[in-house]
């Protein structure tokens, strides 16, 4: 038992005293700090040792547990979202993680990682890992990560083995790698990512039905163009071998043309070679137009005809001369009306593409006056039908009495013509007043 005495309460005062003091204060924050760091550099390399050069010790056997690992770990987060490893976090990631929206993959020491439905998406792969950073390690390169130093290497000397299992998250449109990670081991992976996407499907109409069509593709870091296949949208498709990536080299196609205008869409699927694997873009927005074709402009039909004034050709004969113009049309029938309640078919002749000659010819009945003739011509173009009309006219007359000739015969004619004119006046005006008396008679 310690007995308590002024003494002692001096002595405690003075020792709590001290612990204020400027150098002893320094040196017990010296030595919380060496002591923190010690036992954190004594987890991390009892870490190491046990786990070697695993990012997350024993790795991961699923999405969830990797997500949830990476939850509790700040310095995972740091190392998962840094610029040279992927990043997980964007377009909600971590989500679609921990969800199983992830593709099984291979990693190979040849740099390939290759998802297991066969597209590539990294070349030249590399991981970093806790050991290394010396000439000739299997992680000779070295990199600090949020405090934290990495030692990186590509898989041709980082990987003991051949064909380490990972997961891989893709973006959201499911075609370039967005992160991806060792299951084994939970060290991250980056690389080259073979860059392919059609850029645009080009098009040019030549005429009303031809098209011209190309595409521009984007093929490199180990991705080339191997194919394209075109679908025209009416029912046919072509196939290139990669060719046709400008207008001199586009590919040509005849639509249909029909009285109704006609939309199309047309797509192009490109085909690449990735790394050897042969691979198509799930989503290609860009390699995809649309087309009109237009109706049928049907041509402007013209068409004419010319009758010339008819050849008298005596005893009421006449001849007729006519002609017809056409364009965009062809002439099929001519017929007369001559005018006198009688027609009849004209004569075509002297035909070309574009005229031809009509001629007809008809014998009237005695007639006094003016007759007009009719001529109707019948053009044809396709399923319709046109009609011109011409005219003309005759005039017919009696021609007056002959002049009297005045010789002596005619003279004496005439005399003894007169004479008997001038007696059956004179009969007459005696027969008249006979008949004035006998009715004076019976009056009395």
């Amino acid at each position: 038992m310690v007995m308590y005495s002024k003494h002692n309460e001096v002595r405690i005062v003075k020792s709590f005293t001290n612990l204020f003091r400027p150098k002893m204060l320094i040196a017990g924050v010296l030595l919380a700090v060496v002591s923190v760091f010690g036992a954190n550099l004594l987890t991390h390399n009892s870490v190491s040792a046990a786990c070697g050069n695993d990012i997350i010790c024993g790795g991961v056997t699923s999405p969830s547990q990797l997500v949830n690992v990476y939850n509790s770990r700040s310095e995972l987060q740091t190392l998962y979202n840094s610029d040279m490893f992927g990043k997980i976090a964007p377009d909600n990631g971590v989500s679609r993680f921990a969800a199983g929206q992830v593709h099984s993959a291979t990693a190979y020491k040849n740099g390939k990682l290759i998802l297991d439905d066969g597209r590539v998406v990294l070349t030249n792969a590399f991981s970093p890992g806790y050991h290394g950073g010396n000439p000739g390690d299997s992680n000779p390169n070295t990199v600090v990560i949020g405090g934290v130093t990495y030692h990186w290497g590509y898989n041709s000397t980082a990987f003991l083995s051949d064909g380490l299992k990972a997961l891989v998250l893709m973006d959201k449109d499911d075609k370039y790698m967005q992160f991806a990670v060792l299951t084994s081991c939970g060290n991250p992976m980056q690389g080259e990512k073979p860059a392919f996407q059609c850029d645009m499907l080009n098009k040019k109409q030549v005429n009303d039905t031809d098209f011209k069509f190309w595409t521009n593709a984007t093929a490199k870091q180990g991705a080339t163009v191997k194919s394209l296949h075109y679908d025209f949208g009416d029912g046919t498709t072509a196939d290139d071998n990669g060719t046709s990536i400008d207008e001199a080299h586009a590919v040509s196609h005849t639509y249909a043309q029909t009285d109704q205008e006609k939309s199309y869409h047309i797509t192009v699927t490109v085909t690449y070679d990735v790394n050897g694997v042969t691979t198509q873009e799930k989503l290609q927005i860009h390699c995809q137009t649309d087309i009109t074709v237009k109706p049928k402009v049907k041509p402007v039909s013209e068409f004419a005809c010319t009758l010339l004034q008819p050849i008298d050709e005596g005893s009421l004969k006449f001849k007729f001369n006519g002609s017809a113009s056409f364009k965009n049309t062809d002439i099929t029938a001519a017929t007369f009306n001559f005018g006198d309640d009688q027609s009849g078919a004209g004569t075509i002749s002297n035909k070309t593409s574009t005229t031809a000659d009509i001629t007809a010819e008809h014998t009237y009945a005695d007639f006094i006056g003016t007759k007009t003739i009719t001529l109707s011509v019948d053009f044809k173009s396709g399923s319709d039908t046109h009609n011109a009309k011409c005219q003309t006219s005759i005039k017919h007359e009696i021609l007056p009495a002959a002049i009297v000739r005045t010789g002596p015969e005619q003279v004496l004619g005439g005399a003894l013509g007169f004479g008997s004119l001038a007696g059956a006046g004179m009969y007459y005006r005696a027969s008249r007043k006979n008949i004035s008396s006998l009715l004076d008679k019976f009056k009395r």
